[in-house]
């Protein structure tokens, strides 16, 4: 991942801190799915296999936006 300014390249795609939050929706959502038919035991090997892959993109997707947070906390204290 590369930021530049107020945004960051992730997934190959430019997103601001907004569109970083909608994607984290989506990816929980996506989780949240993939855990009910787990729990009916409905799950194919792939989707065990997305289940781990959405918990890393989570966690970088949340990553990203404590660092626009702290970038915007960080360029605030200067601006004072």
């Amino acid at each position: 991942m590369r930021c530049y300014g107020g945004s960051c390249i992730l997934w190959g795609e430019m997103m601001n801190e907004e569109e970083m939050l909608h994607r984290i929706g989506m990816l929980v959502n996506e989780r949240h799915e993939l855990l009910q038919k787990a729990q009916r035991f409905e799950l194919e090997d792939d989707q065990r296999a997305r289940i781990k892959a959405i918990a890393t993109e989570l966690e970088q997707a949340w990553d990203t936006v404590r660092r626009y947070r702290a970038r915007r906390a960080n360029d605030a204290a200067k601006a004072a």
